[in-house]
């Protein structure tokens, strides 16, 4: 890799990036533009900021590490991502959009009619999205340290510039930068694959059919983020801002196409190390080591900053996203005038990103991490949410109970591993809840949104 390139490379992104976030501050007057951009975003926008959102240092860095340990079994992780997506595009987001809310969370006083609940909620997307915000911390470190840059002053160098130019634009600011990074990552990734000649070379693997259910946990990896992708306030943020609800659903299956390619390029690159037999060490990560391998120097120096590109533009979606949730339902704005309450929400946006950033030394699995954060929030909130977003009035019993039960499965099947699937049981337990409890409460008016 060219050092001086790089970094030449690098600053130039940066000062774009400011110059893009100031550019959306100038346009933004209240904290509503500061977090849903007006709700003017068109289908362009709209599907280059949704598959930002998820082309990040899991998607990719994530899925490359893993299949080199356990080849191409890895590609059920994209996957789920992608189905979410298509979820979302048939009918899960204009549902959302239709609903005119701020956060997701914001359901739960919609239907439930309980704001203490929404609060609560709230604070259980904020700790979901702050972990996966501290994974891209986590795949920037072992990013430097895989490029011989591993020094604290560079790495925290660049998450300041992060969280600099998300606080300055805010969702505006992080959608026109998704723009830039999707067109750059996909066009590297599409550059470096050709280039390098490695389509001609084709990874084979004999898979153990007992040995894949026993030890790959393709469950977890297909359903938690298909799950997460469709009450995720990340998602729903985006489903908020659109225009109207037919731009998600084109904007979805055109973002989940392209994603799905685009890891099934790094997760090959990952087969692919395996099988040329590459050294990779712990803190050097297998997807610049076998783009290093194959490819030379100009290509290595081009790719390590789609690299780059490809954790900002997951980062700075969640950063905003944590500090939306944090504005609307926690903090209390309605008293304060316009531009104070984007000086709060720009105060709470660059502390999430500093708190994420100290965090993201505390962790090292990325995968892992993801994985955990996607399952927890799936497994307390994925059915008292769809069950708002498709009834107009519901009890706060069955809600409470559905989540009840979903924590004690969360924790439980973390002590005792069941014969069969956690994911699906513990969904299974908490509808059960839910429906039970609801018809108990028989005097409420079930009505199915129109």
């Amino acid at each position: 890799m060219i050092s001086a390139l790089f970094f030449i490379l690098l600053l130039a992104f940066i000062i774009l990036y400011i110059i893009i976030g100031k550019a959306a501050a100038v346009k933004t007057e209240t904290v509503e533009d500061y977090f849903l951009s007006k709700k003017g975003l068109g289908i362009f926008s709209l599907t280059l900021t949704l598959l930002a959102t998820q082309l990040g240092g899991g998607a990719l860095l994530g899925s490359a590490d893993e299949a080199y340990l356990k080849g191409w079994v890895v590609i059920f992780y994209p996957l789920g991502m992608s189905l979410g997506l298509i979820v979302l595009s048939l009918g899960f987001g204009a549902r959302l959009k239709n609903l005119g809310l701020k956060t997701i969370a914001e359901l739960f006083q919609k239907v439930y009619g309980s704001y203490r609940l929404r609060q609560i909620v709230s604070i259980l997307s904020i700790a979901t999205l702050f972990f996966i915000l501290v994974v891209q911390g986590i795949a920037a470190r072992k990013f430097f340290a895989s490029i011989g840059f591993d020094f604290n002053y560079v790495f925290l160098s660049f998450w300041f510039v992060v969280i600099l130019y998300t606080t300055i634009g805010g969702f505006k600011g992080v959608v026109n930068t998704d723009i830039v990074q999707t067109i750059f990552i996909v066009g590297t990734l599409i550059l470096v694959f050709f280039v390098s000649k490695s389509f001609l070379i084709i990874p084979q693997e004999t898979v153990n059919v007992r040995s894949f259910y026993k030890n790959v946990p393709w469950i977890g990896w297909l359903l938690m983020p298909l799950l997460f992708m469709i009450i995720g306030q990340d998602m729903g943020q985006r489903c908020f801002s659109a225009k109207n609800s037919k731009i998600i659903s084109k904007a979805g299956i055109i973002a989940a196409v392209i994603l799905m390619i685009s890891c099934s390029f790094a997760i090959y690159f990952g087969v692919l190390a395996k099988k040329l037999g590459l050294d990779i060490s712990a803190n050097k990560g297998v997807l610049m080591t076998t783009i290093s391998a194959v490819t030379n120097p100009v290509i290595t120096t081009i790719f390590a900053c789609t690299i780059l590109m490809v954790i900002i533009s997951t980062a700075d979606s969640l950063l905003c996203s944590i500090a939306s949730n944090l504005s609307f339902d926690l903090i209390f704005l309605k008293n304060k005038t316009a531009k104070n309450q984007l000086i709060i929400s720009q105060i709470i946006t660059f502390t999430v990103g500093i708190s994420a950033m100290l965090c993201s030394y505390f962790f090292n699995n990325i995968l892992f991490v993801l994985i955990q954060s996607y399952e927890f929030f799936v497994s307390i909130l994925f059915i008292p949410c769809t069950m708002a977003i498709f009834y107009k009035k519901l009890s706060i019993k069955p809600a409470v109970s559905s989540m009840i039960v979903g924590t004690i499965c969360f924790i439980g099947f973390k002590l005792w591993i069941p014969p069969i699937s956690k994911e699906i049981l513990t969904l299974s337990f908490s509808y059960f809840s839910f429906f039970v409890i609801q018809k108990m409460v028989s005097r409420v008016d079930i009505r199915p949104c129109a």
